[in-house]
């Protein structure tokens, strides 16, 4: 076969999936993908020096000893419930919260600033505040003024302990633990092609990525919100390699 000068410009669909106690979990995806780099593995040089006359201070051997291991990193910005928890470092846990009352809970308000309820998430509208002392009922936006689940005082009088009745809103979401979880055993798949050679198919298979999450996490930089995880490839029982790449004809 007569020799053809091409490149290889990759495009692919990406996969993640967990890997929990060797065992490999569903694959989450196609993620978008901002770059995923594959590094290999560094080495220490190690040589013979010749102190011979004639060859003074040339290598008689040389052979380069590997160091540290192929490394991977990846950004992304699929903020997926997974891929958001490994952006954080952290774990994600299901909450539900039920309509409930919640009578009388002991609040003492400041005019200087924000204060607090116990609940976070709060029906709009069942917010009702009384004095501790005496019991005499607040007025909305003359004594207090209210914020999501923060309340403030306007008048001198609400200034002091309150007993504050609401609503708990019935809600379900997830809550994002970050730093709980700094490393992330994970499998890559990219299912791509070849846009120099339109229509090649080509196939990188990362059995396992020791990695954790790396770089700030801008919350709000007006740019959508970026991960990146970066760590180790490590080879599989029964595999030679921790990695291939396959390119179809």
């Amino acid at each position: 076969m007569s020799f053809i000068d091409k490149g290889l410009l990759l495009a692919g669909d990406v996969y993640i999936a967990d890997i929990n106690n060797g065992v490999k979990g569903p694959l989450i995806g196609p993620i978008n993908v901002n770059e995923i780099t594959v590094t290999p593995p560094t080495t220490e040089e190690k040589s013979r020096i010749s102190k011979k006359r004639s060859t003074f201070g040339q290598a008689l051997d040389s052979v380069q000893l590997p160091k540290d291991p192929a490394k991977l990193s990846i950004k992304w910005d699929s903020m997926t419930k997974q891929l958001l928890a490994d952006a954080i470092a952290g774990k994600q846990v299901a909450f539900t919260q039920t309509e409930t009352p919640v009578v009388d809970e002991l609040v003492t308000f400041s005019k200087e600033g924000w204060v607090e309820l116990a609940t976070a998430f709060i029906k709009p509208g069942s917010i009702s505040v009384k004095l501790s002392a005496g019991g005499t009922a607040l007025v909305l936006d003359t004594d207090y003024k209210v914020s999501g689940n923060m309340v403030m005082a306007i008048s001198d009088q609400a200034a002091a302990a309150c007993k504050v009745g609401y609503t708990k809103a019935a809600v379900s979401g997830t809550t994002y633990t970050g730093t709980t979880e700094t490393l992330k055993p994970r499998y890559f798949l990219i299912d791509g092609e070849n846009l120099a050679s339109p229509g090649q198919r080509v196939r990188v298979t990362i059995d396992q990525a020791m990695l954790a999450a790396q770089g700030a996490l801008a919350l709000m930089s007006g740019e959508f919100m970026e991960g990146e995880l970066e760590g180790s490839l490590v080879t599989q029982p029964g595999k030679t390699e921790p990695y291939r790449i396959e390119i179809l004809n």
